[in-house]
């Protein structure tokens, strides 16, 4: 069931525009990093590669993941409510961890 339900999700995750968007983002963010990279994450008086410039630069990269996977996820998980589907879906003997499971990772 995990190969069906992550094959559907990914096809529709390719269609929304939203996921081009965050890849977007991710990238000009990621560029950003790199032109000003001595700039952002740093006080001055520290080297672009210190562990405090990198421990900055990945907290914001993975406060923008966690906040971009939230709200794919929840176009998924809303999506199976609007229609009804949960109610068709948990009643075949799946568990509900394998089905969003399966949903959420095409995203992760």
């Amino acid at each position: 069931m995990f190969k069906e339900f992550f094959i559907k999700e990914l096809g529709a995750a390719l269609q929304r525009p939203m996921l081009y968007i965050f890849i977007l983002m991710m990238t000009l963010f990621g560029a950003l990093m790199v032109i000003f990279g001595e700039t952002i994450g740093s006080t001055g008086n520290e080297y672009a590669n210190s562990p405090h410039t990198i421990t900055g630069i990945i907290a914001a990269f993975s406060l923008l993941s966690l906040l971009i996977s939230t709200a794919l996820f929840n176009n998924a998980a809303l999506r199976a409510f609007k229609y009804g589907f949960n109610e068709i879906l948990f009643t075949s003997p799946i568990h509900r961890f394998g089905y969003y499971f399966g949903r959420f990772s095409e995203i992760s």
